[in-house]
């Protein structure tokens, strides 16, 4: 096997630089996990009703392609955490759009008190 071209030397120099960048920081890949964190404000006179909601929802989005982590809690405030986790921003937008979010969607309609608050985040 021969010594590489100044040429190919150039192109297998930026293929490791765009491959850090996407590691490391700068551009994402739509293939990286993603974490969210969903912060739901049930009224305090629909707690239950709301968790029996969420808990109804888990077994069809937990079922989701792509879905690694879908874990409801009640915090001290009284609202509900979600924490999930995601195998790429594909699978997080497709659950986003999908029927059992939807399900959930629909179910909480008059039992909440403000919009949700979602945060998306992927590793360091």
């Amino acid at each position: 096997m021969g010594a590489l071209t100044i040429e190919q030397q150039r192109e297998k120099l930026e293929y490791l630089e765009t491959f850090a960048r996407m590691i490391w920081g700068g551009e994402r890949s739509m293939s990286t996990a993603v974490t969210v964190v969903a912060r739901l404000h049930p009224a305090s006179e629909s707690v239950e009703q709301a968790a029996a909601v969420v808990r109804a929802a888990l077994a069809g989005i937990r079922a989701e392609d792509g879905c690694l982590q879908y874990d409801p809690h009640l915090a001290d405030d009284g609202s509900f955490l979600i924490v999930e986790r995601w195998a790429s921003r594909d699978a997080l937008d497709a659950h986003s759009t999908g029927a059992p979010v939807q399900v959930l969607r629909e179910g909480l309609e008059g039992l909440t008190t403000a919009p949700a608050e979602v945060t998306v985040a992927e590793a360091l």
